[in-house]
């Protein structure tokens, strides 16, 4: 088998393990244990929390044309906060661990890379910004490759919650020399959050 590289969901969900964050500003965003208030947390999360999330149900990436290049039934994310964000900054976290099992082909990921949480104004939710993440799939048909969502990319959306939860669907660019490889590619997944499993996105 060769190597195919899937999405960079290491670092996004890593992140969103307790994180469940949205799109809006880079600035005043935390990590909340409870929901009392969205505009400002009683209870964030400090530096050095460790998070853990589990794959739902299935991750796929599939070509432009929706044709499945790798279908994986079990994922786990472990990340740590390097940044638990306030009132005037965002939080900011590192992959730690990420495994793909029950895949079509192995799956490895190469760099588990960072995320970033940005809280959505109004709501308990939000968007994870993911840099340099890196997956590997083994597969026989089209050689070795790899894929990323970029630095900077949008790649999902965090629902807060008991358990907090985020849906993935990004899509990510071939990185490397195999040209044999589609150019792009899309990642789509669900993870929850466990543990902690209560995580809301608050202003600060």
């Amino acid at each position: 088998m060769k190597c195919l590289k899937m999405l960079g969901l290491a670092a996004v969900v890593a992140t969103a393990l307790f994180a469940l964050v949205g799109a809006g500003t880079a600035s005043a965003t935390v990590i909340c244990k409870n929901n009392l208030n969205t505009e400002k947390c009683s209870e964030p999360y400090p530096v050095g929390t460790e998070g853990t999330a589990s794959l739902v149900e299935s991750a796929k990436l599939t070509d432009t044309s929706g044709n499945v290049l790798d279908t994986c039934t079990g994922s786990t994310i472990k990340s740590t906060l390097k940044e638990a964000g306030s009132a005037t900054t965002t939080v900011k976290s590192g992959v730690s661990t990420m495994t793909f099992t029950g895949c079509t082909f192995p799956t490895t990921v190469i760099n588990g890379g960072s995320a970033e949480l940005h809280w959505i104004s109004g709501t308990d939710n939000g968007t994870l910004t993911t840099f340099n993440t890196e997956v590997t799939i083994n597969t026989g048909l089209f050689g070795s490759c790899i894929y990323g969502p970029g630095n900077g990319a949008d790649v999902g959306t965090t629902v807060g919650g008991n358990p907090g939860s985020m849906t993935l669907n990004v899509v990510v660019t071939r990185f490397g020399s195999n040209f044999a490889c589609p150019a792009t590619a899309k990642f789509t997944g669900k993870y929850v959050a466990t543990s902690p499993t209560n995580a809301w996105v608050a202003a600060g």
